[in-house]
């Protein structure tokens, strides 16, 4: 799906000419005059929108950056609204899904052995008697 602001939305708003495209496992980005950039949708951690008096304005936000898509009629701000919740939302599940089902099977597991034997010697290391010598305290 590909969105962008209307003519009279980005002449008013000053939000310029940019176009989102949402596909299967990314959101790209890209605007008048820069770099086009792609966004994994499981970076995506919080959608929202800021209702105008004719235009919304959509704010994506990830751990890469943040992004401000103005100019978009209501109807279409709800549209892209839902559609990034529904997408980011599937994604997340996926990642959900697939880290449940290398647990399942022995993944963590593996790693179990090393995990405590690194965790006994932080205890032995701490638990050990410490002395301070007078030149510590000077």
């Amino acid at each position: 799906m590909k969105f962008s602001p209307g003519f009279f939305g980005a002449l008013l708003t000053g939000a310029g000419n940019w176009e989102l495209t949402l596909a299967a496992r990314a959101l790209n980005y890209s605007a008048a005059g820069g770099n086009p950039t792609s966004f994994n949708l499981e970076s995506i951690h919080d959608v929202s929108e800021n209702p105008g008096l004719i235009w919304n304005e959509i704010i994506i936000k990830s751990g890469v950056a943040e992004i401000r898509l103005d100019g978009l009629t209501k109807g279409d701000a709800k549209h892209l609204l839902k559609a990034i919740q529904s997408q980011v939302s599937d994604a997340q599940l996926a990642v959900i899904q697939k880290h449940a089902a290398d647990a399942q099977s022995g993944g963590i597991d593996k790693n179990l052995e090393f995990v405590s034997i690194a965790a006994s010697s932080f205890e032995r290391l701490l638990n050990r008697p410490r002395y301070l010598a007078h030149y510590d305290l000077t």
